[in-house]
């Protein structure tokens, strides 16, 4: 990870980001949970280059750097970003459901006591006989879960590439009318009608 981020003050953060030297070559060696946190923090980062191609003034620019700071010191990962790149349409729900059910992956190896092996432990969709079985099985599941992180990030560089073309539209008349924020707030929250049937029901 040394080496991945650099400051080029006042106003951006700097990344460089090697998917080969960063995730497969410690993964190759069977540094496993060294590959998925690196594989987490690559798409965070992915997710923040997205985020600062739109939101380019010198301000956000600023905040987004506080906000890249404090992931690594509170509970805040990419998905909180990603949640405004949902909201501006640049994502959709089921890429959002594949980056987080990713993390999930991630969390359940980084934060476990068994490791790897816990990707497929307690899995009752896994079954082993033997040691040799358990190792082998364990290895293409955490395989399976770097694929789909890695597929993550190609398609997370190829949205970054598009939105130079549009990231205007994102601030645009045509935009908020298409996706009005009330619109986004109704599905997420219930109207006054649903609240004052339910209060109906309780008298």
């Amino acid at each position: 990870m040394k080496g991945r981020v650099y400051f080029t003050p006042p106003s951006y953060i700097g990344m460089e980001i090697n998917w080969d030297e960063l995730v497969d070559k410690p993964f190759k060696e069977g540094r496993i949970m060294e590959a998925f946190a690196s594989a987490d923090s690559i798409i965070d980062d992915s997710i923040e280059l997205c985020l600062r191609q739109i939101y380019e003034d010198f301000k956000c620019q600023d905040l987004i750097n506080e906000l890249h700071l404090l992931r690594s010191k509170a509970n805040f990962d990419g998905l909180v970003l990603l949640e405004i790149l949902k909201s501006k349409t640049i994502v959709v729900d089921t890429f959002y459901q594949k980056v987080l059910n990713f993390k999930k992956a991630r969390n359940l190896l980084i934060h476990n006591q068994e490791g790897e092996y816990a990707l497929v432990i307690g899995n009752p969709k896994i079954t082993y006989n033997s040691q040799e079985e358990l190792d082998n099985k364990t290895i293409e599941e955490a395989k399976k879960w770097i694929g789909v992180g890695f597929d993550i990030f190609k398609d997370l560089i190829e949205k970054s590439g598009e939105l130079d073309k549009k990231k205007d539209y994102y601030f645009s008349r045509e935009f908020y009318q298409k996706y009005p924020r009330g619109n986004q707030a109704k599905s997420k929250f219930p109207s006054e009608g649903i609240i004052n049937i339910k209060k109906n029901k309780e008298i």
